[in-house]
């Protein structure tokens, strides 16, 4: 009896960490489309306005603190 409960509860483990992997990699691939789409605004931006990256970012609303992450990225 013990035995079935144990693989029960290890089934159920498994099930819940499959479902937090899924959820991860969901939310991982959701912050990377917008790091994309906020590079290519960064990008638009510079293009047609000849604005630094700088000033793009601001205009853009993209925290200070995000800057080096984004100039890594052009």
């Amino acid at each position: 009896m013990c035995n079935i409960i144990e693989e029960y509860v290890a089934e159920r483990m498994a099930e819940a960490k499959e479902e937090l992997d899924k959820e991860k990699a969901a939310r991982v691939k959701a912050e990377e489309k917008a790091a994309t789409s906020k590079l290519d605004s960064i990008k638009n931006l510079m293009k047609n306005t000849h604005w630094s990256a700088e000033k793009a970012m601001e205009a853009i609303g993209i925290p200070k603190s995000d800057f080096t992450h984004y100039l890594a990225l052009l």
